[in-house]
């Protein structure tokens, strides 16, 4: 018997770009207009900083599928919005 099992990264930003941290998914988002970061059910261990003049909205608790988010992100660290603005859904910081 042979299993294949497929990785799904922690955090997206569209459908085709996923990333393993949220720090990683903020830098990516477009410099002009800010976007969403969806985020899986899942613990980053990390110290995001905002630091950009930008909209972010934050969307936590998806499944692996990111068909559903009925479940919570935490984030184990401190998340800081030093410029720009966040609105955060089902996300809890430890």
């Amino acid at each position: 018997m042979t299993a294949t099992f497929d990785y799904v990264q922690p955090a997206r930003t569209s459908t085709t770009s996923y990333f393993d941290t949220l720090s990683a998914a903020y830098a990516a988002l477009p410099v002009s207009t800010g976007g969403t970061i969806q985020a899986r059910q899942f613990t980053f261990v990390e110290n995001p900083n905002l630091n950009r003049s930008i909209p972010v909205i934050l969307l936590g608790g998806f499944n692996p599928a990111y068909t559903d988010n009925s479940g919570y992100t935490t984030i184990q660290g401190t998340l800081t919005v030093t410029l720009g603005s966040l609105t955060a859904d089902r996300v809890v910081i430890r």
